[in-house]
């Protein structure tokens, strides 16, 4: 299993919210990740707006890594469409590395 690195926050319940939708996204191909790392931040403090940004990278077997930025107003949904878009883009890593493997390139 791969481990989950999260920065910038203190909050248990935004912890247990990243690496629940990080190991519920990853789960199918964790053969292949080795880390995640989440980095959390209040891009303007107190001021309202698409201001809480979720940059996440994944370091996968024998590939680059896949790195997914999402900014919104609430750091829960960041998080979680951050967590969407890693699972969509590393299924799409494997699956073109998995056609290139046998021969569908």
């Amino acid at each position: 299993m791969f481990e989950i690195e999260v920065h910038g926050t203190s909050s248990t319940a935004l912890l247990d919210h990243a690496n629940l939708k990080l190991t519920s996204a990853l789960n199918q191909h964790s053969a292949s990740v080795l880390h995640v790392s989440v980095k959390l931040e209040d891009l303007n403090g107190r001021s309202k707006g698409h201001d809480k940004r979720c940059h996440i990278t994944v370091k996968v077997k024998h590939d680059d890594p896949v790195i997914v930025e999402e900014i919104d107003d609430d750091m829960y949904l960041a998080v979680s469409r951050a967590a969407d878009r890693v699972k969509q883009v590393v299924g799409r890593h494997h699956d073109k590395k998995m056609a290139k493997l046998h021969g569908r390139a």
